[in-house]
């Protein structure tokens, strides 16, 4: 994943580059939405696979992000970057990540996901009688460590461990619309705690 991680840094890297040379010519809004539309998707490219990536891999990919809201809203290297990214309302990288898994454990759960995301994942079975028949469980299955050193990042691992870590209102959205508005103020208060 390394290679994988150096080339999204290189081509987010390059993208920066290009929009800082014509940024005197841009109002903020307008750069917010190069840097949207050129940069990020570089970052969230394949970004469930950077579950359980050492941390000098998630700097590296969270540098390019902070680059990019230096870009954005034109803030000096050595100033802090945090309350900046806060304003854009961006996640960080690990949040991003979690995002991207919470939303496809949705997808699995309400059965809207491809059917080979679905077999790997299931739910929990309750062997206990639930406070009212209406009630559900919406919780999924253990997770599953596969053998070997990527099993700790593999989907059927981090899925049911990020599923079963949200809160039940959040789980029980009605649509993915609403889930996902629910799940990034969610993610967006564990990143920036006040």
């Amino acid at each position: 994943m390394e290679r994988q991680v150096n080339t999204a840094c290189r081509n987010a890297y390059y993208d920066l580059r290009r929009i800082s040379r014509i940024q005197k010519f841009l109002d903020a809004a307008a750069c917010n939405q190069l840097v949207c539309a050129l940069v990020i998707p570089h970052l969230d490219y394949g970004n469930s696979l950077f579950y359980g990536l050492p941390d000098y891999l998630l700097d590296k990919l969270q540098l390019v992000q902070n680059a990019a809201v230096r870009l954005v809203t034109q803030t000096k290297k050595r100033e802090h970057i945090t309350c900046k990214r806060k304003s854009l309302h961006w996640l960080p990288i690990r949040q991003r990540v979690m995002y991207k898994i919470a939303v496809l454990a949705y997808q699995c759960v309400n059965g809207i996901a491809p059917s080979y995301l679905c077999k790997l994942v299931s739910p929990r079975s309750v062997n206990r009688r639930l406070r009212n028949y209406s009630e559900i469980s919406r919780d999924l299955g253990a997770p599953v460590k596969l053998p070997g050193a990527y099993g700790s990042r593999s989907f059927t691992y981090a899925a049911p461990q990020i599923w079963n870590s949200l809160p039940i209102d959040l789980k029980m959205s009605p649509s993915i619309e609403n889930f996902r508005a629910g799940l990034k103020t969610h993610l967006f208060k564990l990143a920036y705690p006040d």
